[in-house]
């Protein structure tokens, strides 16, 4: 699947945030300045001070060293200083500039453009490991604008105060078309939280929200207004930019209407006017500039040295593992051959001889195993084979004519041919149980993802979360203006609460609860009397306004338990506060289905949040919580509804599809459920979850090649070790064990130096011994092994102790698979695997009767498995058994009705006991379906003898002769003798 592109809106939003960070950058000078003035005033500021010094060190988190210093002039009212205007004016119109430049270049404006906020994104694409330049720059602006203060936030906000007050419409479709921005900033905003405490997820989504939408409004007024309008409309706003918060300005531009309106012979107040730059400004202004370059410049030649060095070092130890690998295969070969296992030394070296046909010591070896092969066939054919299974005839005599070396070789081979058939079978179950693994494997990551998605959807509300926020400040802000041109000392003592607010919100974000809870208390203090139904609900969206900070708070801060469920408690106070002076405040509602959700009551969120929508059934969050309430309550069906509710309100809302993708799956509609997931990434192109979701549908349905590709999407955004699991799992079910392998083995480099992962070690080391790197496999085997402690369930454990006794007893390592298999059956009893291959390792060894008993015990607890029943039934033929022999070998067979070696076991056992015609109902069996077997037809052959049928003995015994005339040569022609 190709890789995913930000759409034309995402790219061009990006680039205005990247100017908006350009110009708060150079806000920095200035506000650091008067932030150093004011240090003695406020230690506060102090603090968020040095923590931007300690950021600023990273060239990747340079854009909050400036929100830090910005948080500490806005805390001491500098905010209102020139200095400040001046910045905002200049990067206000350094934004329109460089925005009709990115629209211009498309996505790669970061390498064409030479304005600062080009360069800016130049800088971050050299440090990003996976991101795009557009989520980069929106994560940047977004931290920068999470610590600003009353007076540095009302850049955006102050243009949309004046568009909405011309036109409540405009207003509405620009609060829906901002959240999109915010719904797609999740995964910057967690690496913003971790780098600096005092960020605060409402505030960062306000600011870059808003920012972004002045010159759409104003476009709007100005297709209702005359040409000098339009001009206020637009430059008005921007002239005001960092004076003073975009709520209380629009509060106290409204007041003084009101004002001129009731008190004869008022006066309206003008617009201040922002002052130019100084020759100054401009050389600072080119000294960051150039600074910036410079850094940039600097991490991409310590990139491509350290790309170099990697690159080196890998060649260098790819070429020593090849080399390592031959001298492996040439030690294997010599030794197969010392045993003369020829067949097994000349297949080692024909696939060194294939790789290189001038690799001269493999090629002695090769010649010296096929002459030694030679020899050995030559001995053989001219002793002849003594053969198996000679019934009730007495070869004593004939036995007597060979020598003892006659009789090593011979049991050799029988012993070679035994073990080649206990490694396909061992590999057979090896594959069964890999697969068994992987699909708990498989079942336990499904879990763990779920869990981790959650927590990306929680992220992902706290940004829609702040959007609405952002929107209901608005809708409060016109309820206001309303208010203070009626009553202009009602609309002072608004302002006043307002102060106090913004003050409490930066204790919040510098980490101060104590102190925010006592501000927000004193601004609830200061709340005046309402006299008008205007004003009483005036007052309570204040309050719903404390609480819903406070809820943000909870989600987005950097707080432990304890402090979380403070705010929650406080936010559920001033909801219920507010509920008390207005019972259909939508938000009050809001938040207390809000906290009823977190604390797990859904039947009171669902209550909560159904009243929130009763008040603004066009709130399409409050219609998304309401599903996620659902949902959680056991309501799929009805959680569908809702949020297909929340899509048709607002259909560009990612986190939405990607919900009610999980609802159909739930009630296995799988079909649907894909269709929603592919809307979720195409919505947002890095929703990692929804790529995820998608790939596992396909592989559950066996489409691995779409799985492959969505799982490498979702890899791409978020480059997660449990995804890397997955998409191994699906490379090892289609066949792709090469691939299955470099899949795992990524998911290893990614644990830290600490961590141990015995699950996937245990898939790796599968598919290790699945290609025959058995050296590999062995490895990692044993490391899943020595961390079987860190496995969660006993289950799991013990998993892992069986797979390596599996791996070393494949590996003929019976030394250490014996102590592993009896560990495994101390842990568990009930393991029927180790016991039966603990009972074949016996039986190799020649301890029938400990076989017996493992077997037997086995037996008892899985008595219709194949392997336990043939092992039983050729363990109590060893003994001379022949009878229990006979009934382990039919309970086999049952299970394996065409397996032609239990028949021809099941054939001797008969012959031993004097079942004539049993055995040969068997033999006949055996050598229908397979007529090359001449051990058979010999031992068919005996049994028409002791039946009287001489004829069809000697037409056997001549097959024989005529096609293998050096077989058993003694033994037929003894029965020959015995035709005539």
């Amino acid at each position: 699947m190709a890789t995913k592109q930000n759409s034309n809106k995402e790219t061009e939003t990006s680039k205005k945030t990247a100017a908006k960070t350009t110009a708060a950058k150079k806000t920095k000078t200035t506000s650091g300045k008067t932030a150093t003035k004011s240090a003695e005033k406020n230690s506060s500021a102090n603090k968020t001070s040095s923590v931007s010094k300690a950021a600023a060190q990273k060239s990747t988190a340079s854009k909050k060293s400036a929100s830090s210093s910005k948080t500490s002039a806005s805390k001491t009212g500098a905010a209102k200083s020139t200095a400040v205007k001046k910045s905002v004016s200049t990067g206000a119109k350094t934004t329109g500039a460089k925005t009709t430049a990115a629209k211009s270049t498309g996505t790669k404006t970061s390498s064409d453009s030479k304005s600062t906020a080009a360069k800016k994104t130049s800088a971050v694409k050299s440090t990003a490991s996976s991101k795009s330049a557009a989520e980069k720059k929106t994560t940047g602006t977004k931290s920068t604008a999470a610590k600003k203060s009353t007076s540095s936030k009302s850049t955006g906000t102050a243009a949309a105060k004046k568009s909405t007050a011309k036109t409540t419409k405009a207003a509405s479709n620009k609060i829906v078309a901002e959240e999109t921005v915010v719904s797609k900033s999740t995964p910057a905003k967690k690496s913003t939280a971790k780098t600096t405490k005092a960020s605060s997820s409402k505030s960062a989504s306000e600011e870059t929200v808003v920012a972004k939408s002045p010159a759409k409004k104003s476009a709007s007024s100005s297709a209702k207004k005359s040409s000098s309008e339009k001009t206020e409309a637009v430059t008005k706003p921007v002239a005001e930019v960092k004076q003073e918060d975009p709520y209380v300005s629009k509060e106290r531009s409204l007041i003084k209407m009101f004002s001129s309106f009731v008190v004869p012979g008022s006066q309206k107040v003008d617009d201040e006017t922002v002052p130019v730059p100084d020759d100054s400004e401009e050389k600072r202004k080119k000294i960051i500039k150039y600074s910036v370059i410079g850094v940039a410049v600097l991490i991409l030649l310590i990139i491509i040295l350290l790309c170099a060095k990697g690159c080196s070092s890998s060649k260098k130890e790819a070429k020593n593992k090849i080399l390592a690998e031959r001298e492996n295969t040439i030690l294997l070969a010599k030794d197969f051959i010392d045993q003369e296992m020829f067949d097994n030394a000349i297949s080692e070296l024909n696939s060194l001889l294939k790789k290189d046909p001038k690799d001269k010591e493999a090629k002695t070896l090769w010649e010296e195993a096929v002459q030694k092969k030679k020899l050995y066939d030559a001995r053989n054919s001219q002793n002849g084979n003594s053969g198996v299974g000679n019934i009730n005839i007495d070869t004593s005599g004939l036995a007597s004519g060979f020598d003892s070396l006659q009789q090593q070789l011979e049991a050799q081979t029988r012993l070679n041919e035994e073990q080649q058939k206990l490694y396909a079978e061992q590999m057979a179950l090896n594959n069964k149980q890999a697969k068994e693994l992987a699909d708990m494997i498989k079942r336990q990551q499904e879990r763990d993802e779920a869990e981790k998605a959650l927590e990306q959807e929680k992220k992902a509300q706290a940004e829609a979360q702040a959007q609405l926020a952002a929107k209901e400040e608005a809708e409060r802000k016109a309820k206001e203006a309303e208010i203070a041109k009626k009553n202009a000392d009602f609309a002072k003592k608004i302002d006043a609460v307002n102060l106090e607010i913004e003050g409490a919100k930066a204790k919040l974000a510098a980490g101060d609860l104590s102190g925010a809870l006592k501000q927000f208390q004193k601004a609830k203090s200061l709340l005046p009397e309402g006299s008008t139904p205007e004003e009483v609900k005036l007052i309570a969206d204040k309050k719903a306004q404390i609480a819903n900070i406070l809820l943000e708070s909870s989600v987005n801060g950097n707080y432990g338990p304890a402090d979380n469920q403070t705010l929650l408690t406080q936010a559920s106070n001033y909801a219920n506060n507010s509920i008390t002076d207005d019972p259909d405040n939508a938000l009050a509602h809001y938040v207390l289905g809000q906290k009823a959700y977190k604390e797990g009551n859904f039947v009171e969120a669902e209550k909560e949040l159904k009243l929130a929508i009763s008040a603004d059934g066009k709130n399409y969050m409050y219609w998304y919580y309401l599903g996620l309430t659902q949902f959680r309550g056991n309501k799929p069906t009805d959680a569908v509804n809702s949020f297909k509710t929340s899509i048709n309100l607002y259909s560009k809302y990612a986190p939405a599809y990607y919900a009610l993708g999980v609802a159909y799956k739930s009630l296995n509609k799988t079909s649907d459920a894909l269709t929603s997931f592919r809307k979720a990434y195409q919505t947002d192109s890095n929703h990692s979850n929804a790529y995820k979701e998608a790939a596992r549908i396909q592989a559950a349905s066996g489409n691995y090649a779409d799985a492959i590709n969505l799982f490498n999407e979702s890899i791409r955004i978020d480059p997660k070790r449990t995804t890397y699991n997955e998409l191994g799992s699906v490379y090892e079910k289609s066949g792709n064990l090469k691939e299955a392998e470099a899949a795992y083995r990524k998911s290893i480099s990614l644990l830290g130096p600490s961590e141990d992962d015995p699950l996937t070690y245990y898939n790796l080391s599968s598919v290790l011994l699945n290609q025959g790197k058995t050296n590999d496999a062995v490895e990692y085997a044993k490391k899943s092994y020595d961390s079987k402690n860190k496995f969660r369930t006993v289950k799991q454990k013990v998993d892992a102790i069986y797979n390596y006794a599996l791996v070393c007893q494949n590996t003929m390592d019976y030394e250490n698979a014996i102590p592993l298999y009896q560990e495994v059956i101390t842990l568990d009893p009930a393991n029927w695997k180790a016991k039966l291959n603990l009972g074949k390792i016996c039986l190799e060894k020649g301890q029938t009767d400990t076989a017996i008993s493992l077997l037997s015990s086995a037996y008892t607890i899985q008595p219709d498995i194949y392997e336990i029943n043939n092992n039983l039934g050729n363990a109590y033929a060893t003994i001379g058994d022949y009878d229990k022999s006979i009934t382990f070998l039919l309970n086999a067979l049952k299970s394996q009705p065409k397996n032609i070696t239990v028949k021809r076991n099941l054939a001797r056992a008969y012959a031993k006991t004097g079942s004539w015609q049993n055995a040969k109902i068997y033999f006949v069996e055996v050598t229908d379906a397979d007529s090359s077997d001449y051990d058979s037809l010999i031992d068919l052959a005996n049994i028409y003898i002791q039946l009287g049928d001489k004829e069809s003995a000697k037409r056997n015994l001549n097959k024989v002769i005529s096609n293998k005339p050096n077989l058993r040569v003694d033994e037929v022609r003894q029965l020959m003798s015995l035709c005539e």
